[in-house]
C-alpha cells in the first residue's frame, strides 16, 4: 500500500484510519532506513537527505496527531453516549 501511495505521488491517505496508520509506518521507515544508511549518524546526512528527513517528520508528526485526535474523539464519543445515550 504505501509503495504504490508512493510511486502514485499522493500525498496523504486520509479516507481510512488504515491509510493513516500506513502513511505513519512509512514515514518512520523512510527516516529508520535514511539513518541506517548514513552509519547511525546524523552528521553523514547531505543537505538532500535532511530536506527529505524534514518532509518525513512533518507527516510523521502530522499523521500522530491525525491518530490520537480519531482515538481521542472515540473515547469522547463514548463518554457522551454513556452520560447521555440516546440524545448524544
Amino acid at each position: 500500500n504505501a509503495m504504490i501511495t508512493s510511486w502514485s505521488g499522493a500525498v496523504l491517505r486520509t479516507t481510512h484510519m488504515t491509510g493513516t496508520a500506513t502513511d505513519l509506518g512509512s514515514a518512520l521507515g523512510r527516516m529508520l532506513s535514511r539513518f541506517f544508511r548514513r552509519g547511525c549518524s546524523l552528521r553523514n546526512f547531505s543537505d538532500q537527505d535532511w530536506d527529505e528527513h524534514t518532509v518525513d517528520r512533518q507527516k510523521f508528526v502530522l499523521m500522530n496527531c491525525l491518530l490520537y485526535s480519531f482515538i481521542a474523539g472515540g473515547v469522547v464519543g463514548a463518554g457522551a453516549y454513556g452520560c447521555m445515550e440516546l440524545h448524544s
